[in-house]
């Protein structure tokens, strides 16, 4: 699997762990729940993050309520 095309900033940068570069993508609109060419979301690349990224911090910030956002809970 490649990384495809379509891949957006915050895919590379939850993949980096660039935490700071991932709240201020995410406070200027960028959409986390976006899909590359692969069908894979931010968070589906942070399982490719080298062993040294906060994990935990980026999934949690992926995953936080955004303002004006809709809900889809299936």
């Amino acid at each position: 699997m490649t990384d495809g095309g379509r891949a957006t900033a915050l895919h590379y940068a939850a993949k980096a762990g660039f935490v700071k570069t991932i709240e201020v993508l995410l406070d200027h609109g960028a959409d986390p729940d976006f899909r590359d060419d692969n069908g894979l979301t931010p968070l589906d690349w942070l399982a490719r993050a080298s062993k040294s990224v906060d994990r935990d911090t980026v999934r949690r910030l992926l995953r936080r309520p955004r303002a004006g956002a809709v809900r889809r809970d299936g």
